[in-house]
């Protein structure tokens, strides 16, 4: 009497890494009392009456991996890691760890399912739960200090219009999901009826903004707090 078993499994490992930069650019002018109106040129016009100009520098980069394991093709298990710097950030908060485990289970690939192969199909629980990262804050400077420089008196001033905050850190989402699906085959056809059931709980280091007033001006602090 023999016996033979026949074990499937498959893992595989990726990495890489993501690089974005952006840079934009602004300049204006006007001038007023145009010698011929009807030319849309600044040169035509004999009084400057404004300009203006900034730049936009942003970038970030992130080093990722990923593994991927399946067991007889019914256990599948997911392990992911990232570490993301965004130009946002302070030098000593630039940097943030993000990751997630899942796993799920096609339980309609189960011997004692097999009753119900011919009309319920892809039936799956699936489980996960990680970390997410955001760094998009409202602003391209959110560690640092944003002034406004105007005239006063025929001198340069600075107004100030945010505060300065290097511990301000990546926003982090923690994401805790579980949900059941299947699809239903209808009899002769090539067509399905999908359905899923899905609970997600989530908690979020997030931003409070503070603003006072005094004798510089009008600013604003962005502090972290925690909330389900």
């Amino acid at each position: 009497v023999g016996s033979e078993m026949c074990i499937r499994d498959s893992f595989n490992v990726l990495a890489g890494v993501e690089a974005y930069s952006y840079r934009y650019d602004e300049l204006t002018a006007s001038r007023s009392k145009m010698a011929q109106p009807d030319m849309p040129e600044l040169v035509v016009g004999s009084q400057l009456t404004g300009g203006s100009g900034y730049r936009i520098d942003y970038a970030l980069v992130g080093y990722l991996t990923q593994a991927l394991y399946d067991y007889q093709n019914k256990y599948f298990f997911s392990a992911s890691y990232r570490r993301d710097g965004s130009s946002r950030f302070a030098p000593e908060t630039r940097w943030g760890n993000f990751w997630s485990l899942g796993t799920s289970w096609r339980i309609d690939r189960e011997e004692f399912m097999a009753s119900t192969s011919d009309w319920l199909s892809a039936l799956t629980l699936k489980m996960s739960y990680g970390a997410q990262g955001n760094d998009n804050l409202g602003t391209y400077y959110a560690s640092k200090g944003l002034y406004t420089i105007v005239s006063n008196l025929g001198e340069n001033a600075l107004v100030s219009d945010r505060m300065a905050t290097p511990n301000l850190k990546w926003e982090t989402n923690l994401n805790f999901n579980v949900g059941i699906f299947h699809q239903v085959p209808f009899h002769h056809s090539r067509k399905r009826i999908q359905g899923g059931i899905q609970t997600m709980i989530r908690m979020d280091s997030c931003r409070i903004e503070i603003t006072e007033a005094n004798r510089t001006g009008i600013q604003t602090i962005q502090e972290r707090s925690q909330r389900f």
